[in-house]
């Protein structure tokens, strides 16, 4: 009874952090899909090259199916950019992604300071807030259709 008690409480606590890890599985067709999550990943990580805060959000509204190694049928609109709970799930299960996966990559939170934002290393799940002028990767995330 202890043991199915200690189980409970640590799923739960899972639970409530958001601590859902990705299980990708490539498409072949540019993209990455977490069934866990229900989400989409561009498989070219570093598409954009660095970038601005700003441009991190812009940029992926603009991809589409013919960019980036996409093949998918995807249209502009439907990419974005994904949240820290989103970015962070993908801790240590990177090896699916192609180009440079373990840098800093903007999520779409504000930082812990005015006029910055978190990014995160997918590699480890680590957490910092930059200004938002400073320059790192943009990886799009779309919902699952």
């Amino acid at each position: 009874m202890k043991k199915q008690i200690m189980a409970t409480v640590a799923l739960l606590g899972l639970m409530v952090a958001g601590t859902a890890f990705a299980e990708l599985k490539d498409n072949n067709d540019g993209t990455l899909i977490d069934t866990t999550q229900r989400l989409v990943w561009l498989k070219q990580a570093d598409c954009f090259g660095k970038v601005s805060f700003f441009d991190a959000q812009n940029k992926p509204y603009g991809l589409a199916s013919g960019m980036c190694g996409l093949s998918d049928k995807s249209t502009a609109g439907q990419w974005r950019l994904p949240n820290e709970i989103e970015l962070r799930s993908l801790q240590g299960n990177v090896s699916k992604f192609n180009g440079n996966i373990s840098d800093w990559y903007w999520t779409s939170n504000p930082g812990t300071a005015p006029s910055t934002s978190k990014c995160i290393l997918p590699t480890n799940g680590a957490t910092q807030s930059f200004d938002r002028n400073s320059t790192h990767y943009a990886l799009p995330v779309r919902s699952i259709r």
